[in-house]
């Protein structure tokens, strides 16, 4: 069928589904269950800013997480419309969506005010029989511009549009098929992948898509020339650092990885042994730490730390072992990482196993709906059977059975039937347990399309051609003795009384009924009065509807017959008002009204007709449900009850309505309800929700008034809470809540008013215990056999038994509450601290040292007894201290370099030495490779040939008794090449919610792309490098510089915007502020840290000056086993008085857990800039409160490396432990091995 006549076709369609038909009932009007399963198919996942992420779902629904996918709520509502991509920049939304054929319900979309209202964006796209041809996968958008990919006639190929609402798109690369290409943004160009023109290889901008080069690596063959079989046959997944600058691609074609580290200027690829586990890899991720996941068609999951060299198990847990779905989105949330699945909604990726991220996303796609004594239960296509009620949807168990695949659900008395793949199962406790229920039945890959049919209580089944019957509710079955032709098999099976009536599919042959009356001992052909058509093309006849007024099958389009006598006979039944081209009924229920009600895929999605008992047509009424691509979402089950009409759409979750019932208006409206209460709740937490039981509203006939006093909110029927007035009916199911007392023993009272009756609900708190500060009994176990003057520590104690803070106190000795430092004062423990005892042993052998410690109230004494005497002395000491060789730059390529000289300490006998890639020279002597040995204040130095090339390093190992040090020496740089003062782009990420008329300083950037000093200057704000002071004065940069900027922001709820341009290159830093702007003042500011989030550093004394983020220092390595997710901070404070203690607060974004804090620069003993841990417990240093880091400075003491008198300086920076990782190179056989060398380190600086 042409896409014209589709059109035609379907406005035909619709014309007939909207004739109303004669008889009244109230209209239909849908809105979303709130109780759903949340096992959404994820389609897309979009990291806007840090923790705050977009998820589309299939069905097009999207949903907004700002706490990195903890919890989600829907996002974009107002949009209306199917979503199948969305992309975000230039602090603009953009949503591709297809909902119809009508050109004004397609297209781009955008939205300015963060999804609350929409605007179409299409002008300049091109359009193709009368829609727009959009792709999927090629919608990107960043600071500057937005892409997408289209197809129409001759004007296919990439689009662009800059922002804003006057804005439109124009082609900037035209292709043979712009719609299936694939578009990434990476931190320097745009990649492209375009299946017609380049077989998949790739392209690439570096000027925003106006012109486009060739990449290489890929493996693409000219464009049209389709015999080069190593091109990849179709791009998998893609994947981007959190820098933008590594690129990760794989491909359907071979379990091949691609990584481009240049913006898709050249490719590299390998094949892992470990892609052969996962069939073939699909979906790719790469979390903040650099850690790339790839996960394949079949759900496996692995991970790759060394950039994709070698990959291992993820987390020890195979995902598609345990759910039986595949893996198709990742994205970062913070520090970790989260991947969407095929039908079971979102997992993050944790050490064992995975967590389940699905809270709020109340959107699913159920295949079966159905009661069984405690309720409605739906069987969801991903994650199995759920039950639903007026409060939660809760998933009973059954993980380990595939019931995500079930296509039917049946319930005959206690016994619940799913039949799912190649199998069924039979739960007889409410779903609490599940057993095989198919045992007996051959063939059973073929299995049957719908649950058992139930005749005189026995189950039939039909399989491949043949009925099964079981007469022990399926705990065993057997085939029939009824024959059918060759070729045929049973579609679907009903039972009527003592009838069996089966639908049978014919292949040379229109499909029919056949009916059976002997228990399933024979079948006959029935058809009796059902007229087939010659086409089996025609035939609708597919499936039984059961419902109390008969039996309904559907045989074509336009036709539709009913039995009333268990198939003896079948009449037409009537179709007025009902579509009479590409209609297929989907489902059918009926309501105790005898209103009936099918479903099917219409123009815009799941439509519903119903038909009252009466009524002499069927009136079409789809209000409030989701509006989807034509014909891509039907409704997958209807069922009714008291409780009104309820649909599972496709892909969009479970959706009712009131039914569709005449109701006669009353004679006289009765709005005075009976009187109700609720039951006062006691001995409630303070601060807490506290909700109360529910009451059921009765004595109306009519709608009356609903109110609440000045406490507490109500809801109806389990919807929303509100305090607004409302309306409710009778039999309505009334809930009041309201937080509890912030004091103990009070109480709190909601009155809620019902037609001029007064209901009320009160909580108390529970009276507040008396704190416990008394801990249980501890013991520290004495130490004997210690080595003489030595710092000994006792096994760590936990302390448990109280609820509140305690003192410590230790006499003789020194603790440590929780590994922090050692200390002889007064302190306090809280319940679960760990405390060890340090206790300095005597000088003297056979000699005991006596302390106590006091905690709550509760003592233990703490000694150490020296060893006895030795009789022997000590063995000879052969292994020195640590030594190193200072590396030396600029030399000259080819030249022989000589080190310093080091001397050799810690030994007191002869040591051996040895040296690789070099030679060594004994105080002065000649220079040789051979063996020796030295003594212990011998001078060595070590000399060998630089390398021949320019920018190259060489390495000289020199051992002495097992220890080793290292020299090397890296040649010069090759002649710079000409002058280039032309930076690469670079941007400032804008900031929110910022204190109104406050300096707030950006994030740094690092110049990069010259080679020569380029002009910088700026416009509307001030510019640093490095952490040299701020200025608006015109200047220069060297590349590698690091460059922030800072404004005044604006008065509260405004914006204000400072513009940067460094050699010509351009980019600006908005700043909006808060509504309500905090106070102001020279103690405070807000800066912008690694990842553009707001930061706040606040002081109790002195003026704060030059606060801002700044890179980490480039000249030591920070601690390999620490993550600096925030960056690094630099701030002076001014104006104290000499030595003068201050604190700092650095107020880090919501939902940030540092554990420590490292500063940079000198301190005592050690006058070299470096890395040093910085928390203390009290006194100077830094002390931790949820996102909070308190710091303690002393002027011109520790923390201040400053000399100048009343000021204080140094960088430092937030982090948190890397994770462990198991099977290391320093496993614990290694440490094991260490701890005689540590044991021994420490008695011989005891001793000496």
């Amino acid at each position: 069928m042409s896409a014209r006549y589709f059109v035609t076709a379907v406005s035909a369609a619709l014309s007939a589904a909207l004739a109303v038909s004669a008889g009244s009932a109230q209209a239909l009007s849908f809105t979303p269950v709130a109780a759903q399963p949340e096992s959404p198919v994820i389609r897309q996942l979009v990291a806007i800013d840090g923790e705050h992420l977009i998820a589309v779902a299939a069905g097009g629904q999207m949903f907004e997480s700002l706490d990195g996918g903890v919890r989600w709520s829907r996002f974009g509502a107002a949009l209306g419309r199917q979503v199948t991509e969305l992309a975000y920049g230039g602090g603009v939304y953009y949503a591709n969506t297809f909902t119809s054929s009508a050109i004004a319900d397609s297209g781009i979309f955008a939205s300015d005010d963060g999804g609350a209202s929409w605007r179409a964006f299409n002008t300049g796209l091109p359009t193709e029989f009368g829609t727009y041809n959009l792709g999927i996968g090629n919608l990107v958008a960043d600071a500057q511009y937005v892409y997408v990919g289209a197809n129409a006639n001759s004007s296919q190929g990439i689009y662009r549009s800059t922002h804003g609402a006057s804005a439109s798109w124009s082609l900037v690369h035209g292709l043979g098929n712009g719609r299936d290409a694939v578009l990434v943004r990476t931190a320097t160009s745009l990649c492209l992948w375009s299946p017609q023109d380049y077989r998949f290889g790739v392209e690439y901008s570096l000027d925003s898509g106006a012109t486009w080069i060739k990449g290489s690596g890929f493996g693409y063959p000219a464009p049209g020339d389709f015999s080069n079989n190593a091109a990849p046959s179709a791009i998998a997944g893609t994947a981007l650092s959190a820098d933008g600058t590594r690129l990760y691609a794989n491909n359907v074609g071979n379990a091949r990885l691609y990584r481009s580290d240049d913006g898709c200027k050249t490719f590299s690829s390998s094949a892992p042994s470990s892609f052969s586990n996962i069939d073939p890899p699909r979906a790719l991720g790469v979390s903040l730490a650099g850690v790339l996941y790839v996960a394949g068609a079949s759900g496996k999951l692995l991970s790759s730390a060394d950039a994709g060299t070698s990959f291992g198990d993820a987390s020890g847990v195979d995902y598609q072992a345990q759910t039986g779905r595949s893996i198709t989105q990742f994205v970062r949330s913070g520090e970790g990482i989260l991947f969407g699945t095929s039908g079971d909604g979102l997992f993050g990726v944790t050490r064992g196993g995975f967590r389940r991220a699905n809270g709020g996303l109340a959107v699913s796609s159920i295949s079966a709906l159905g009661f069984d004594a405690a309720g409605l239960i739906a069987l969801v296509s991903g994650s199995g059977l759920h039950r639903l009620s007026a409060d939660i949807a809760q998933r009973p168990a059954n993980a380990a059975l595939d019931l995500g695949s079930g296509r039917s659900l049946t319930v005959d008395g206690d016994a619940i039937i799913v039949n799912a793949t190649n199998s069924l199962y039979r739960s007889n406790d409410g779903a609490a347990s599940w057993s095989r229920a198919d045992s007996g039945i051959a063939d059973i890959q073929y299995n049957p399309a719908f649950g058992p049919a139930i005749v005189n209580g026995d189950w039939f089944v039909g399989v491949a051609g043949k009925l099964y019957r079981s007469t022990d509710r399926g705990s065993s079955w057997s085939a029939t003795s009824a024959t059918l032709p060759a070729n045929e098999r049973i579609a679907s099976l009903t039972a009527v009384g003592g009838t069996l009536l089966a639908i049978v599919n014919e292949f040379s042959t229109p499909k029919a009924v056949y009916r059976s009356t002997d228990g399933g001992a024979t079948l006959t052909l029935a058809n009796n009065g059902i007229s087939l058509s010659a086409s089996s093309f025609d035939t609708r006849l597919n499936r039984f509807y059961t419902l109390p007024s008969g039996v309904y099958v559907q045989t074509t389009n336009s036709a539709l017959y009913r039995t009333s006598d268990a198939g003896a006979s079948w009449a037409a039944f009537t179709t007025s008002g009902l579509p009479t081209a590409s209609f297929v009924i989907t489902s059918m229920t009926e309501d105790a009204n005898g209103t009936l009600y099918l479903s099917y895929a219409g123009p815009d999605g799941a439509d519903v007709y119903y038909k009252g008992a009466n009524a002499t047509g069927w009136t079409r009424d789809r209000n409030g449900l989701p509006r989807t691509t034509p014909r891509s979402s039907w409704g997958t089950a209807l069922v009714a009850d008291a409780n009104g009409l309820r649909i599972a759409v496709q892909d969009a979750g479970l959706y009712r309505s009131d039914l569709a019932a005449t109701t006669p208006p009353p004679a006289a409206p009765d709005t005075v309800p009976d009187a109700f209460t609720f039951a006062d709740q006691n001995d409630v937490a303070t601060n807490t929700l506290v909700t109360s039981n529910e009451v059921t509203i009765s004595g109306i006939d009519s709608p009356t008034a609903v109110s609440i006093g000045d406490v507490g909110e109500y809801s109806i029927n389990g919807g929303a809470y509100t305090r607004a007035a409302g309306t409710l009916v009778n039999g309505a199911r009334l809930r009041v809540r309201h937080s509890s007392s912030a004091n103990g023993g009070q109480a709190v009272v909601s009155v809620v008013t019902v037609g001029g009756i007064e209901g009320r609900f009160t909580s108390r708190t529970a009276q507040a215990p008396a704190p416990d500060t008394t801990p249980d009994a501890f013991d520290f176990a004495d130490v004997v056999d210690a080595l003489p003057d030595t710092d000994v520590r006792s096994q760590p104690q936990t302390i448990s038994g109280i609820d509140a803070v305690t003192g410590i106190r230790c006499s003789g000795c020194t603790y440590s509450i929780n590994g922090a430092a050692f200390t002889s004062a007064d302190g306090s423990v809280r319940n679960g601290d760990v405390v060890t005892l340090s206790l300095r042993s005597s000088t003297q052998y056979s000699t005991t040292v006596n302390s106590s410690v006091t905690i709550g109230g509760v003592s233990d004494a703490y000694s150490v007894r020296t060893r006895q005497q030795p009789d022997v002395p000590p063995p000879a000491d052969t292994t020195p201290d640590a030594f190193s060789f200072p590396e030396q730059t600029e030399v000259e390529p080819g030249s022989l370099v000589t080190s310093a000289a080091i001397i050799v300490a810690g030994i007191d006998a002869p040591a051996g030495v040895s040296i690789d890639n070099g030679e060594y020279s004994i105080n002065g002597g000649d220079f040789t490779r051979a063996n020796g040995s030295v003594a212990n204040g011998d001078s060595l130095r070590v000399r060998h040939t630089a390398a021949s090339g320019n920018g190259l390093r060489t390495v000289t190992t020199l051992g002495i008794g097992g220890v080793n040090g290292s020299f090397a020496s890296t040649t010069r740089a090759a002649t710079p090449p000409a002058a280039d003062s032309t930076p690469d782009a670079f941007s400032f990420a804008s900031i929110r919610n910022a204190p109104a008329n406050t300096p707030v300083s950006s994030q740094s950037i690092v110049v990069s792309g010259i080679n020569v000093a380029a002009p910088i200057s700026v416009s509307g704000g001030e510019y640093r490098i490095g952490d040299g002071a701020f200025t608006s004065a015109a200047g220069q940069v060297q590349n590698g510089d690091r460059v922030s900027l800072r404004l005044q922001s604006a008065a509260a709820g405004q914006s204000k915007t400072a513009s940067l341009s460094i050699g010509g290159v351009s980019a600006n830093f908005t700043v909006t502020s808060a509504d309500a702007a905090p106070p102001t003042d020279d103690r405070s500011a807000v800066v912008s840290d690694a990842n553009g989030r707001a930061v706040g550093i606040s002081t109790n004394a002195g003026r704060l000056v030059n606060a801002g983020a700044v890179s980490l220092p480039s000249e030591v390595e920070p601690p390999a086993d620490q993550i600096f997710a925030n960056g690094a901070f630099s701030f002076a404070i001014e104006g104290l008085a000499a030595g003068a203690t201050v604190q700092v607060a650095i107020k880090l974004p919501s939902g940030t857990r540092p554990q420590h804090y490292y500063k940079y620069g000198p301190e005592a003993g050690n006058a070299t800039p470096h890395w040093y841990l910085f928390d203390a417990a009290s006194g100077p240093g830094a002390q931790i409160v949820g996102d909070t880091v308190i710091l303690t400075l002393v002027d011109n003491g520790r923390g201040d490396s400053d000399p100048t008198p009343g000021r204080i300086a140094d960088p430092g920076a937030p982090s948190r432990d890397q994770p462990i990782r198991s099977g290391g190179a320093f496993g614990l056989w290694n440490l094991l091995l260490l701890v005689p060398a540590l044991l021994s380190r420490r008695r011989r600086a005891g001793m000496r």
